[in-house]
């Protein structure tokens, strides 16, 4: 059976990990598989069918980053991913952006080596497209003060090595921006419902860049890929 850590660090927060759980005792509907539940720092990921069968990997893997992507948004974006849905889809609507996000990032994570490489990977796949990362992207006099550019049309993301001042970006920065401009893609291609807020995309990948980096979710999806 699939493993996952029984600890999960997300900001300042470590969160108990639940797995296989058995929702049976809990008003839960036939497609939710886990549950983030903030006051008790805790997640819950369903490990069996109705019939006793255990899900394939890839959905529990899915599933378990669903639920850290809703500790994402609660603890670095003040929740304002899952407010939004409520805003324009209603309260009692079924969630929208998180699961969009978090099957898009499963595969991005499934498919390549964003964090697990000391370089920066000069590719990487979304879907069914794969974008050229061009860094260091430091053309002269061109978005100059703009740390990142996407090129949707070519398939690129550009990123800057050197600050204005001539100052080279430190590493963990540029991992982080990438994650930013993958978000960026990800959201472009699975049909993410997110307005466009900078604010946002720029929390969230704070975010995801710690949880990756501390807890070693890539190398945990490639493990069980």
């Amino acid at each position: 059976m699939i493993k996952l850590p029984n600890i999960v660090r997300v900001g300042g927060f470590d969160l108990k990990v639940y797995f296989p759980y058995n929702f049976d005792d809990m008003n839960m509907g036939e497609k939710d598989l886990g549950l983030f539940e903030p006051s008790a720092l805790k997640i819950k990921v369903q490990g069996y069918d109705t019939g006793g069968i255990l899900y394939p990997n890839s959905i529990i893997l899915q599933t378990f980053l669903h639920e850290i992507f809703h500790a994402i948004d609660l603890i670095y974006c003040y929740d304002k991913i899952n407010s939004l849905d409520d805003t324009f889809f209603g309260e009692d609507s079924e969630e929208v952006s998180i699961p969009s996000l978090s099957v898009g990032w499963y595969q991005v994570l499934k498919d390549n080596n964003l964090l697990t490489l000391k370089t920066i990977p000069k590719k990487v796949r979304v879907g069914a497209y794969t974008y050229d990362i061009i860094y260091p992207y430091d053309k002269e006099g061109e978005d100059a003060f703009n740390l990142h550019g996407i090129a949707y049309v070519k398939n690129q993301i550009k990123i800057r090595g050197l600050h204005t001042h001539g100052l080279k970006y430190d590493f963990q920065r540029i991992q982080q921006i990438l994650l930013y401009c993958v978000t960026l893609v990800v959201i472009d291609n699975y049909a993410c419902w997110i307005p466009d807020n900078d604010d946002i995309f720029s929390s969230f990948s704070f975010g995801l860049y710690q949880v990756l980096k501390d807890n070693s979710i890539e190398k945990l999806i490639h493990k069980y890929k």
